[in-house]
């Protein structure tokens, strides 16, 4: 199926975007490969956003050290220290690829990250898009008038929209009828502060000789525009609304009993009773420290279970299903799935 656009008009985009340069904690793929994934989903040091990658620490000398990195004034940057704690800085002093900052026990060969980039926000606070739809003008001189008229695109199925406007001047004819023309295309071409881009500029005849002021060909041209306006609005297509007819006015409990005694969702999945876990995920904390009975035959150690997640006051118990590479937080799961029905004993 080939998509179709719903509006006239080109978009242009004055900036590339970039996730790392505004929020970033790291990526993963998007689907695991084999029931697990390759590139690790853990960040160990922080939750906060660490930002691009920039490099590593080439040098380290007393008051600072450089990057190949390009970095600027005012850039935030941060990285990982020797005893694991997240640190960062403002930039205040770069010198090429020398940065200044004293204080920091940094080393050579450290990852260096960008959180804040100056001049991409900057970029970001300006002008970032624009959309502007191609209009062609013609000027013609017909019926003992000079008129004004301007061709906005349509899309498929559309009228096209046409305005014409009247230029309320004598027919004199130009001394230089082929500058008057380049000056004629270049004033009338110039749309200022609205959502028209000139395409082209015809004149009928060819060799058209008049002379046309300024300043009636401006005035012209901005009653074109606002009559092109005012005739798309009138052309555009109302909006499509079906209303939600609602839920039945019926308890919840009342409601759930009904589709639970027609045999609805009879094939449902859920695991039930008091063993049902909170989460079942494919990311497991103990391939991550290094654990997993199927990558790491020799493990660094004993792993003594059960784990728990702690926040707060509370304690949610964390059972590895090795066999279907799972891990689960909450109560021990229970193999058993049942249907709805089953739930309501």
């Amino acid at each position: 199926m080939q998509g179709q656009k719903t509006s006239p008009g080109q978009c242009s985009f004055f900036f590339t975007p970039d996730p790392k340069k505004t929020f970033h904690r790291d990526q993963t793929e998007y689907f695991p490969q084999n029931g697990r994934f390759t590139i690790p989903v853990h960040q160990w040091h922080t939750p906060k956003s660490t930002g691009e990658y920039l490099g590593t620490i080439s040098r380290v000398f007393p008051g600072g050290f450089e990057t190949k990195a390009v970095v600027n004034t005012g850039d935030g940057l941060c990285f990982t220290l020797p005893d694991g704690t997240f640190s960062g800085f403002a930039v205040n002093r770069v010198e090429e690829k020398r940065i200044y900052r004293e204080g920091l026990p940094l080393k050579k060969g450290m990852e260096i990250y960008r959180n804040y980039d100056r001049l991409f926000e900057k970029q970001l606070r300006g002008k970032t898009a624009e959309r502007l739809m191609d209009v062609d003008i013609e000027i013609a001189a017909r019926d003992g008038g000079l008129f004004l008229t301007l061709f906005r695109e349509s899309l498929p199925g559309e009228p096209p929209a046409r305005v014409t406007v009247p230029l309320d001047c004598p027919s004199d004819r130009a001394k230089n009828p082929a500058q008057a023309k380049d000056f004629l295309a270049a004033t009338v071409s110039r749309m200022g502060d609205t959502s028209y881009r000139v395409r082209k500029v015809d004149f009928l005849p060819k060799d058209f000789p008049w002379f046309i002021p300024a300043s009636v060909l401006t005035l012209a041209k901005r009653k074109a525009q606002e009559r092109l306006g005012q005739l798309v609005q009138s052309n555009a297509r109302g909006v499509r609304f079906t209303p939600d007819p609602g839920l039945p006015h019926q308890e919840p409990l009342a409601a759930l009993e009904k589709a639970y005694t027609t045999g609805s969702f009879q094939t449902a999945a859920t695991p039930v009773g008091e063993h049902t876990p909170l989460m079942i995920c494919r990311y497991c904390l103990k391939q991550a420290l290094g654990y997993c009975p199927r990558e790491n035959k020799k493990a660094p150690g004993v792993l003594q279970e059960p784990l728990f997640l702690v926040r707060g006051q509370k304690r949610f118990t964390v059972t590895f299903d090795c066999q279907e590479c799972l891990m689960l937080v909450g109560r021990a799961a229970s193999s058993k799935r049942a249907s709805p029905q089953d739930m309501k004993k």
